[in-house]
């Protein structure tokens, strides 16, 4: 694995604290902030009253970073300038930070060193959740690219650009930065590999495209190690509409945790159900409201429900007639290529040996 600069702060310091603000349990939280001498966080954190300040901690927290600085100090050449450095990214030391990247600046202007830097301020902006400055890091970090950054760098940088297109949404663009980063993976100080695998499934997923999706997901050997993600997946696109519910709440509860996922929870079921009935549609003019709420598993009054919000968030072009319980299609918005029978058993026996 390349050695890299400014690998602190990892991301583990924003999945704590929002576990901790989830759960309302600071203590584990609290203490890796003291353990990392992060007193920038720590005091933010009482500002806004998620825990209350202790004045034992700071001292601890201060106590902790004398000593590391004396240590750095030793040697007054370009080595400490970058501990020095690293050491403000790590516990958020702003305008320390600024200062010793200046004078690192003016010593060693190498792309990689600048790439690495500009991760770090990525990682130090998402966890800080400033939306603004992370746009303009992940800015920074393209030009670097354009640049001439080495194959390692802008190879970690496509994870990097991949959660930030998750974050805001952009599913579209994700996916094909996290599918192209898994062959050669660095980037556990962002994410761990299971993740970016998750995250590649769930943009796959908003944005698809069924040769695409078959293409990067079903018959990706790094995708296919993790077969309990794939239940869902495969039941959509072999057409089993039996299970796609069931498989898809699983799929849910695997990342009820999850702190990039969590939140677009709701967005991602209805896009998903959207997605299921629109490909069960397909294949109709006509069909009986009956039939196909058979075909899910789920009532009727539950599948008229669905149907009445999509209609009306124009997300289904479809009439019911409730009198005589018929679900006219007018037209499919989204068209599932390549949508047959043959094709979804094929796929099925290719996946299931796969992963067995």
């Amino acid at each position: 694995m390349i050695e890299i600069d400014f690998k602190e702060p990892t991301l583990e310091t924003y999945n704590l604290m929002k576990t901790a603000i989830r759960t309302g349990d600071f203590k584990i939280f609290k203490q890796h902030l003291i353990d990392n001498m992060n007193i920038t966080l720590y005091k933010k954190m009482t500002t806004i009253g998620l825990f209350k300040e202790v004045a034992k901690d700071i001292k601890k927290m201060q106590d902790g970073t004398n000593k590391v600085l004396k240590e750095i100090n030793k040697d007054d050449n370009d080595d400490s300038i970058l501990e020095l450095a690293e050491f403000y990214a790590k516990t958020f030391n702003m305008n320390q930070l600024k200062e010793e990247l200046f004078k690192l600046n003016e010593t060693d202007s190498n792309t990689s060193l600048k790439m690495d830097i500009a991760l770090c301020k990525i990682r130090m902006s998402i966890i800080l959740e400033d939306s603004e400055e992370l746009k303009q890091n992940i800015k920074k970090a393209e030009k670097l690219v354009e640049d001439g950054a080495n194959w390692d760098r802008r190879n970690r940088f496509k994870v990097y650009n991949g959660l930030y297109h998750l974050i805001n949404k952009n599913y579209d663009q994700a996916e094909p930065l996290l599918y192209e980063s898994l062959a050669s993976f660095e980037a556990e100080e962002l994410l761990s590999f299971d993740r970016v695998v998750m995250y590649l499934i769930y943009t796959s997923l908003l944005s698809y495209k069924r040769p695409l999706f078959y293409q990067n997901i079903l018959i990706n050997g790094d995708v296919l190690k993790y077969r309990e993600f794939l239940e869902f997946p495969m039941a959509l696109y072999n057409c089993e509409y039996g299970s796609c519910f069931s498989s898809l709440k699983r799929f849910i509860d695997i990342n009820k945790e999850d702190v990039f996922l969590s939140p677009i929870e709701d967005e991602f079921v209805d896009e998903m159900k959207i997605l299921c009935y629109n490909q069960f549609l397909y294949s109709y003019q006509t069909v009986e409201i009956g039939r196909m709420a058979e075909s899910f598993g789920i009532t009727i009054e539950d599948l008229e429900s669905d149907l009445r919000k999509f209609v009306f968030k124009n997300r289904l072009t479809i009439k019911i007639d409730r009198i005589d319980g018929i679900i006219h299609v007018d037209n499919i918005m989204t068209v599932p290529e390549n949508n047959d029978d043959t094709e979804c058993e094929e796929t099925l026996r290719y996946v299931r040996k796969q992963i067995i």
